[in-house]
């Protein structure tokens, strides 16, 4: 439980992990026709120690934002206290939770490799899937014969499986890649269905390795990707900053400006002015690199003056500001005059 406790301190998304190897090794026990006793008991305390670790975590959370000082987040897509403020229907958190995972196997803007080959080895995967399930079917009627129990055991827990890798999303309206990672480990299923089911017949030894290839190339994809996607964000962090460190000259140079005191707003996305980094348009589709810049949305440029550029700047965002006729009328970067002071504020026209 303490591990537990410690791994959703690094992040929540841990839980997920936890409940995937739980469900496994159910499974496992059940395959090898263990007792239904023990199986049981083991399972009950997994489940146990989840929701013990569950609650150890947030007793210990909450003490450590009475004492800081820093308030839970609230009413964010990512926020805990979506565990009882989510009002999405059931049926639909289900079905998306499907949807999306599927989408993680068979997408085109997740990997640096063309996505028909992905596809490709992906499908093959699924086929020895299928087939190996088959077979554990077969024994399981050797194994267990007509334990009613058993085979109920084994159906919820498999169907339980595909919800748990992506439980996050049942509990948010909507999830990032990194809240959904215990996805991966669905990748596990034909190297652990082959273990389980082995048979000494000629061709195991070959299944073994087309199993062993096929995970081979999609652990070097992802090498892959992960190394194209570092490049593209460290690009883009140095594009950021010499975009903003050149912003900030014109800010400090407007009439009127006074730092940390004259509010500044911006017309406009840093985004849309920095271009995509050459070659990566094929990692789009993962979370954070649909844009090009440091600076991802509003509430991101407050944090990156204060963290980032270190300067006492004050960023507020209005939505009038845009529709006033002297902004209107202000030239667009990278023109002379595109900083000015208009009824107090200092305006950033990016568009």
């Amino acid at each position: 439980m303490l591990s537990l406790i410690c791994s959703i301190s690094i992040y929540q998304c841990y839980l997920s992990v936890t409940v995937v190897l739980v469900i496994l090794l159910s499974i496992q026990d059940v395959i090898q026709n263990k007792d239904s006793a023990k199986i049981f008991r083991d399972g009950m305390a997994g489940v146990g120690m989840i929701a013990a670790g569950g609650a150890a975590y947030y007793a210990f959370m909450k003490l450590a934002v009475r004492f800081s000082g820093t308030p839970l987040l609230e009413g964010d897509y990512d926020s805990l206290t979506n565990l009882w403020d989510n009002r999405e229907p059931v049926v639909n958190r289900l079905v998306y939770c499907i949807k999306e995972e599927m989408s993680h196997f068979f997408t085109k803007g997740e990997n640096i490799f063309p996505y028909q080959v992905l596809w490709t080895v992906n499908l093959l995967l699924l086929c020895i899937c299928v087939c190996l399930a088959v077979r554990l079917v077969g024994q399981g009627r050797k194994r267990f014969g007509a334990d009613k129990g058993k085979w109920a055991l084994l159906f919820l827990l498999t169907a339980a499986l595909p919800f748990a890798a992506y439980m996050m999303r049942l509990l948010n309206s909507a999830v990032h890649d990194l809240m959904v990672y215990s996805v991966w480990l669905l990748y596990l299923l034909p190297l652990l269905l082959q273990k389980w089911t082995k048979e000494e017949v000629e061709g195991e030894k070959k299944l073994r390795g087309c199993i062993a290839v096929l995970l081979g190339f999609i652990v070097f994809s992802y090498i892959q990707t992960d190394n194209a996607v570092y490049v593209k964000k460290e690009v883009e962090s140095k594009a950021t900053l010499s975009l903003m460190t050149q912003i900030m000259a014109q800010i400090d140079q407007a009439e009127g400006y006074v730092p940390g005191e004259t509010p500044v707003t911006f017309v406009g996305q840093v985004s849309e002015i920095l271009q995509e980094v050459p070659g990566t348009e094929k990692v789009k589709g993962i979370s954070g690199c649909n844009k090009t810049s440091a600076i991802t949305y509003p509430g991101t440029y407050q944090a990156y003056f204060d963290n980032v550029m270190l300067r006492d700047v004050s960023v507020i965002f209005d939505e009038g500001t845009a529709k006033k006729e002297e902004v209107l009328h202000m030239p667009v970067y990278p023109k002379p005059g595109y900083v000015k002071l208009v009824d107090g504020v200092a305006v950033v026209r990016l568009q």
